[in-house]
């Protein structure tokens, strides 16, 4: 996420940029620390942004997002954003997301996946579905070497 956004990805120096590509991992990073397949994506996702101090409005205009970034491959339609239409920036200095009254929801990419995903991330470092990515979870007819 960090290298697509422009972003140094040690320390996560820069500005960031406005990259869908980066947009889309934030999202699939969120997914990851939303928890496990036994409850449906939607409340899952509700549950991690509202636990980390978004709102229940903002909180479903970023799960219309995701939901249309990786399986619609383009922006959310407005009945399910509130009727506001979505649109991304690479404004460095705005919020993650801004929803004024003007019926548009502005999604600050850098900012979005810079401070809003990696502060999740942060604060949950214990919360990963770690079961596509950690190795001791793969079945192997041979252990692995310590």
């Amino acid at each position: 996420m960090r290298a697509a956004n422009e972003r140094d990805p040690e320390t996560g120096t820069g500005d960031g940029n406005r990259s869908w590509i980066g947009l889309s991992l934030g999202m699939i990073v969120l997914d990851s620390l939303s928890g496990g397949p036994d409850e449906p994506a939607g409340m899952r996702w509700t549950r991690l942004l509202t636990g980390h101090d978004i709102s229940d409005p903002d909180a479903a205009i970023i799960y219309a997002l995701r939901c249309s970034l990786l399986h619609g491959y383009g922006f959310p339609k407005p009945a399910a954003t509130s009727d506001r239409v979505v649109l991304l920036s690479g404004d460095v200095n705005a919020y993650a997301l801004d929803t004024d009254d003007d019926g548009i929801a502005r999604v600050s990419v850098p900012v979005f996946c810079g401070r809003l995903v990696e502060r999740i991330a942060a604060e949950a470092v214990d919360g990963w579905d770690k079961s596509l990515i950690d190795p001791r979870h793969l079945t192997s007819s041979h252990a692995p070497d310590d």
